[in-house]
């Protein structure tokens, strides 16, 4: 049961991978620039 719920994961992963890699791109390049943003705030503000 476990390993059939495994695989399923993995095939979901697999599918999103592969449909979502522009998406995953998009959301990644935003998070980063949000760290970036939120770090720099925190060096500015910590001054």
């Amino acid at each position: 049961e476990l390993r059939r719920h495994q695989a399923s994961l993995v095939q979901d992963l697999l599918q999103v991978l592969v449909n979502g890699e522009c998406d995953l791109q998009r959301s990644l390049e935003a998070s980063y620039s949000r760290l970036k943003h939120s770090a720099y705030t925190r060096v500015m503000s910590s001054r």
